[in-house]
């Protein structure tokens, strides 16, 4: 607040007392559409799990639990809050959504540094993606590329973010 320089802040919530430009990701709409793809797919026990609370997490949790309610279907699915945004988060909430009871058909993991550790305790459980599993990451990562078949994410237009942050500025 006490700048006197141009500002911009990107995807992130600031008083409204602060002077200060904004440009923000879509992230409710991005993850209603992948919610919707998996629940035309027949899926009903998809769970969603969320870093720390800020703008993205916040944004995600809305977009996820609205398609639900907008299909008038029950809250049917579980979301954990990891914490942190890395591997280890993404890895123990995986963990947990797949050795309690009831385990769901489909993840969407809302962090791409969260994706390798979900990744990686599938894979310790012997779980194929898409046959046993299906997941889906928010941002885009190499590993989704790279993985065989490849991992749906919900993407990001980084370079117009960057694009109007510049402009903005």
């Amino acid at each position: 607040e006490q700048l006197d320089v141009p500002c911009v802040v990107v995807d992130r919530d600031v008083a409204a007392s602060m002077r200060v430009s904004r440009v923000l990701y879509d992230h409710q709409a991005g993850v209603s559409a992948a919610v919707g793809h998996l629940l035309d797919l027949g899926h009903r026990r998809i769970d969603l799990i969320l870093g720390s609370p800020v703008r993205p997490s916040r944004e995600r949790r809305i977009g996820f639990e609205s398609e639900f309610v907008r299909r008038g279907l029950a809250k049917s699915y579980r979301i954990i809050e990891a914490g942190e945004f890395a591997a280890e988060s993404g890895e123990r909430a995986v963990a947990e959504l797949l050795d309690g009871a009831d385990p769901p058909t489909a993840i969407v993991v809302g962090s791409n540094q969260m994706v390798p550790g979900a990744v990686q305790a599938l894979a310790a459980r012997d779980v194929e993606l898409p046959g046993d599993l299906s997941l889906v990451g928010c941002d885009d990562l190499i590993l989704a590329e790279l993985y065989r078949p490849p991992i749906a994410v919900v993407k990001s237009d980084n370079a117009e973010v960057g694009r109007l942050t510049a402009e903005l500025l």
